[in-house]
């Protein structure tokens, strides 16, 4: 099952160093306040007319884009040591996939570690099958019940955290008396489908948390990256390998009609210590077979330079570029070139004549009475 890790920082935006209420808005919504703002009761989600309602003079700060930017990448290449799969939400949210990862619980209390102690700011944090259900989760703090068992953990939950299902569907549910996405489940899907149409289907797979919503894997926009953890710090080659190949076979449908100049292998132990080969390949990577051969190459590189047990391996593509094949497919017929072009051009330099094919060559008489009389006597 997926384990999509969900992270949202809270008090991003705002100055935390002011003693006066701050709010930062975007869209006529409230985006993010600063404690003193929280502490007289303004909350992230108000609209500005709410905020203002109930602190006229507020300090209003209005959301502009890109201005975030450096601050967003800060943390987000925090996170690229344990997988290459990072689609950003917003500046201060993001969803991970850990799937890959052996121990991806254990791997997500580590990042998460890191990021408080790094950053020093509150962060809301969850974990589940889905993005969706990670958001949810994220409100509670929950990283094992809701990827184990989603169903369980959104049963208690009210019908207003599916919003994977239409709005209408939900106020039509709650007239039926269902507030609980527990109840969902109980209902045949006969029912549902009856009620609901083709929107029955989906409701009750929102209820058990099976809507698909997998992570897009756009972060770092210039490379392609992935990390593989092992579940214990191993010394031997084998383990090694399998951590190789399995790195290849997620990296390479990824490269999706792209290919790769440059190529960088990271092997770190469990001192923290790094040992990093790197490459530009002449014949750049664009299928498994390639990345196979660029990663054994890499990895014999710095093999012998290894003394302490390996915790995770980390393998990032660079120099992307559409995929240019340096050879004709075998069954798309080659474009036939014709001499004519190059030699109109040699002809306006040299005048005409001067340049011939061989067909236009003349054959010397001696050569054609030669010829005639090999075909008229059949002697060579």
């Amino acid at each position: 099952m997926p384990y999509i890790l969900w992270l949202e920082w809270r008090n991003f935006y705002c100055d935390e160093d002011l003693l006066d209420p701050q709010i930062v808005v975007r869209d006529e919504h409230v985006l993010d306040a600063n404690s003193v703002a929280r502490g007289r009761g303004i909350q992230p989600g108000f609209t500005l007319s709410q905020a203002r309602s109930i602190l006229p003079g507020i300090l209003t700060k209005q959301w502009a884009e890109g201005e975030y930017e450096p601050k967003q990448r800060a943390w987000l290449n925090e996170c690229t040591p344990y997988t290459g799969r990072i689609e950003p939400l917003q500046d201060h949210i993001a969803a991970l996939d850990l799937t890959l990862l052996p121990q991806a619980e254990q791997a997500a209390e580590d990042l998460i570690e890191h990021l408080l102690r790094r950053f020093k700011s509150p962060m809301r944090y969850g974990a589940g099958p889905s993005k969706w259900v990670a958001s949810i989760a994220s409100h509670h703090l929950e990283l094992y019940q809701a990827s184990a068992n989603p169903q369980r953990f959104l049963a208690p939950l009210s019908l207003d955290n599916l919003e994977v299902i239409p709005i209408e569907h939900r106020e039509r549910l709650n007239l039926l008396g269902y507030f609980q996405i527990g109840q969902i489940t109980t209902l045949p899907p006969a029912v549902l489908k009856r009620q609901f149409g083709e929107g029955g289907d989906l409701i009750l797979r929102a209820a058990r948390g099976q809507v698909s919503d997998p992570v897009r894997a756009i972060y770092p926009p210039d490379r392609l990256m992935d990390a593989f953890r092992f579940e214990s710090p191993v010394a031997e080659r084998e383990a090694l390998d399998f951590a190789l190949k399995h790195l290849a076979e997620h990296l390479a449908p990824r490269l999706n009609g792209r290919q790769a100049a440059r190529a960088r292998l990271v092997l770190e132990d469990e001192n923290e210590d790094t040992l990093t080969a790197k490459r530009t390949f002449p014949r750049p990577i664009h299928d498994y077979a390639g990345l196979r051969s660029a990663l054994r190459i890499l990895c014999e590189q710095i093999v012998a330079r290894i003394q302490d047990p390996l915790v995770g391996v980390r393998v990032m593509l660079t120099e992307l570029e559409p995929y240019r094949p340096l050879q004709s497919d075998l069954f798309m017929p080659m474009k036939r070139l014709t001499p004519e072009p190059a030699m109109a051009a040699l002809e306006q330099v040299f005048g005409q004549g001067a340049v011939m094919t061989g067909a236009a060559m003349p054959v010397p008489r001696r050569r054609r009475v030669l010829k005639e009389w090999k075909d008229a006597t059949g002697w060579s």
